[in-house]
């Protein structure tokens, strides 16, 4: 399983969606959190396909967001995020 981390809301989401396998994770963290609001569609598209969605809660509140969206989209603390890591095979920051 590879973890992807999203840390803007630009064309390197667009990217990282183009390569994420089924199987795979996304972390968004950072301004990446705002692709909540804005990559609605696309994030669906993704958790449909078998990448397993996850945002990381600190930032959400950092930048007055309360929720993680639907239910495809797991909210993770910093916790989650080291587990999320440690279970990875590799991690790719997309940055």
């Amino acid at each position: 399983m590879v973890l992807h981390t999203v840390n803007q809301n630009s064309n390197l989401l667009d990217d990282c969606l183009t390569v994420a396998a089924p199987g795979d994770s996304l972390l968004l963290l950072q301004n990446g959190v705002y692709a909540l609001q804005t990559r609605q569609d696309e994030l669906q598209t993704a958790s449909t396909s078998g990448i397993a969605l996850y945002v990381l809660s600190d930032d959400l509140k950092a930048r007055g967001l309360s929720s993680a969206g639907d239910d495809t989209i797991q909210s993770a603390d910093y916790e989650d995020f080291v587990d999320l890591v440690v279970a990875a095979d590799r991690v790719i920051a997309w940055h």
